[in-house]
């Protein structure tokens, strides 16, 4: 499964990937 978090800079991106990722158990993936 692929989950992409889209949106502008500085509004959480990250902290919610990694949170749902968690929860899902799920790995999480960045690609600045």
């Amino acid at each position: 499964m692929i989950i992409t978090i889209t949106g502008p800079r500085s509004v959480g991106k990250s902290t919610v990937s990694k949170i749902l990722a968690k929860k899902l158990k799920l790995k999480y993936t960045s690609s600045d």
